[in-house]
Formats: C-alpha cells, sequence, structure tokens
C-alpha cells in the first residue's frame, strides 16, 4: 500500500474528480429508484449506461472536468 502526499493544487484535483464521481453515482441511484418507485421495474445497466450522453449534455462541463483533471495532474 502507498501513501500519497498531495500538494495543494493536486489535492483540488482529486476532490473536484471525486465530486463528479459521487455525482454521477447519485444522479443514477436516483434514476433506478425513480423507475422502481414509479413503474415498478428495475432500470437495468444497459439503460443507466445510454442515460451518460443525456447527463453529458445536461451539464456540458461535465463531460470535460475528468479529463481536465488528470491533464492537470503533475504526470497526466
Amino acid at each position: 500500500m502507498y501513501r500519497i502526499f498531495p500538494n495543494k493544487r493536486t489535492l483540488h484535483i482529486l476532490e473536484a474528480s471525486l465530486e463528479e464521481c459521487r455525482w454521477l453515482y447519485n444522479d443514477t441511484l436516483g434514476f433506478r429508484k425513480q423507475a422502481w418507485e414509479d413503474e415498478n421495474r428495475t432500470a437495468d445497466y444497459y439503460e443507466t449506461k445510454r442515460r451518460i450522453p443525456v447527463l453529458k449534455a445536461l451539464a456540458p462541463l461535465w463531460q470535460l472536468s475528468i479529463a481536465r483533471y488528470f491533464k492537470m495532474l503533475p504526470n497526466g
């Protein structure tokens, strides 16, 4: 196991990336929960995956954020 000691800039990038992942996870979970509560059905993996382009269109910065953050990393 490795321990990292990021500087402030890298820490900000990592936190922002984590926030984007958290947002995507929570939105997807909400979609699946709503499908069950409203229509009494499960939203499968492929239906959930098809929503990603829609989410990108709703949040234009989201589609660029992960790539931008990784490009900003020291060895990226």
